[in-house]
């Protein structure tokens, strides 16, 4: 039977509680309460708990937990919200921040509602041990997304609410102006058409990974690049032309989806695989000189329902229409196939159904493939689809060549080798992540090939 923690709730005044000496987040020699309260604010931010207090009231919602120890109630679990709300009772119990506090206590005003909160109170210790463990190691609580956190704020403007200004004077403690270059930014993706369903589906989340972007459009010599700018609230604006605008926005989520870029590739501005992508905006050559336009006015590709199903790794949105049999019922196979539950099986058939694809579309466009062997196979079709698209659809250039590097450490699980080896290799295997990136390399590739321009 579930154990269900029912401890007293304790209304108690803030000045009687004593801070915990044994807290795990002190680093000090001496354990005095005053030692503790400087340390608090020293090391661990406490101040930021008096300046959220300050700009947004008190909210007890998380309930501080308390124990009874010679007498004396000891926090055991919310000493930071104890230190700030002691300090803001008492400024001079933090001498090097007494002058900002008395500022803060001032904006205020009346701070009598202060000096009682209510805590839980547990019996012991050792009761309380468990419970704080699972607060501080167990993340219980999901956190929002980058991106979230941005549209948590852009609804207050989308919604007429508040204007970025206002935003900014009624959260004064957060970086507004971050939040809507994260939100202006993920419009301006949002508004490129990608040819591509399940990506333009992608990039419209809000679990999209604008944290690999940021690591770009942070820096100001990729925003000179790419013909972009932000005002001082963190509003967008854009000088490259539509067709300009939209061929960065596919080269950038493209790399995203394929792999090439994330914020480890694009962690430092003075690494190397930060310069060698930064070269590759540069060979871009983005054009500016257009009216400018602003991120928000941009609208939002339609997009249609969601066509993937729960098990199969293919959406259900692709279709063949060049006309091979056999090609359509692999196709609806792996639309089926719950690659969570057989990702070796899955991953196996996702490389005969790769191979098998790309030899129905040359033989449908008429083009011989050149053979090493007695047969035609993967690595054959592969080397003529990579020189066949640079003419005919550059942009899948780059999933054929991870698709043939066999030797690249980073490029490894999306090439055709991996894929042999699932096939041939005992020592081998896959997880469903393996499925899943082995068919995202792929994707755009497999949609153009079974469905050819007329």
């Amino acid at each position: 039977m579930i154990k269900i923690i029912k401890w007293k709730t304790k209304t108690v005044k803030v000045i009687n509680v004593e801070l915990d000496p044994k807290n795990v987040r002190l680093d000090i020699d001496d354990p005095s309460q005053d030692a503790i309260v400087q340390d608090l604010f020293k090391n661990e931010n406490a101040m930021q708990i008096v300046e959220s207090i300050a700009q947004n009231g008190f909210f007890n919602q998380e309930l501080p937990i308390v124990t009874k120890e010679n007498g004396k109630y000891i926090v055991l679990e919310g000493n930071r919200r104890f230190s700030a709300l002691k300090a803001i009772l008492n400024p001079r119990l933090v001498p090097q921040r007494e002058g900002r506090l008395k500022e803060l206590v001032k904006e205020m005003g009346d701070i009598s509602s202060l000096a009682e909160i209510e805590v839980k109170v547990a019996p012991d210790r050792e009761s309380a041990s468990k419970v704080i463990a699972s607060i501080h190691t167990l993340k219980t609580r999901r956190s929002w997304s980058p991106l979230r956190q941005a549209y948590f704020y852009y609804a207050q403007v989308a919604e007429g609410r508040k204007t970025i200004q206002q935003l900014q004077e009624e959260y004064k403690t957060v970086d507004i102006p971050a939040f809507v270059r994260r939100w202006e930014m993920h419009n301006a993706a949002k508004s490129v058409n990608y040819e591509n369903e399940e990506l333009q589906r992608k990039v419209a989340s809000k679990k999209f990974p604008i944290s690999t972007m940021e690591r770009l459009y942070d820096n100001p010599e990729f925003m000179k690049l790419a013909k972009m700018s932000f005002d001082e609230h963190g509003q967008l604006t854009i000088t490259a032309s539509d067709e300009e605008r939209e061929r960065l926005f596919r080269k950038i989520i493209n790399d995203i989806y394929g792999k090439k870029i994330d914020t480890r590739v694009l962690n430092k501005k003075d690494s190397d695989s930060y310069k060698q992508y930064l070269d590759e905006i540069k060979d871009l050559n983005i054009k500016g000189g257009s009216p400018v336009k602003k991120a928000s006015s941009l609208k939002e590709q339609p997009i249609s329902k969601t066509t993937r199903t729960s098990y199969g790794v293919v959406p259900q949105d692709i279709t063949c229409t060049i006309n091979y049999p056999a090609v359509k019922r692999v196709l609806a196979e792996l639309q089926t196939l719950n690659y969570h539950k057989y990702p070796n099986a899955t991953h196996d058939l996702l490389r005969s159904f790769l191979e098998c694809s790309l030899k129905a579309y040359f033989d449908h466009k008429g083009i011989s493939v050149s053979q090493k062997g007695k047969f035609v196979q993967l690595q054959d079709v592969l080397i003529a689809a990579e020189t066949h698209f640079q003419t005919e659809k550059k942009m899948l250039v780059q999933p054929i060549k991870k698709l043939r590097d066999n030797n690249s450490q980073n490029l490894y699980m999306h090439s055709s080798d991996s894929m042999n080896a699932v096939n041939h290799n005992p020592a081998v295997f896959s997880k469903p992540s393996d499925v899943k990136d082995a068919w995202d390399n792929i994707e755009n590739l497999i949609r153009y090939v079974l469905n050819p321009p007329k």
